[in-house]
């Protein structure tokens, strides 16, 4: 995998600004969606 930059200070899941990733985004945005179409949530 290449990373946009290559420097210590580098995230390696950024987001589109090149923020890190947060735990709550990825859930509300990723994980839970998919899993309420299925009958998970």
């Amino acid at each position: 995998m290449l990373l946009p930059k290559n420097t210590p200070d580098t995230y390696l899941f950024p987001t589109e600004r090149n923020t890190p990733l947060r735990r709550d985004n990825v859930w509300n945005r990723a994980m839970f969606p998919k899993l309420k179409t299925v009958g998970l949530e």
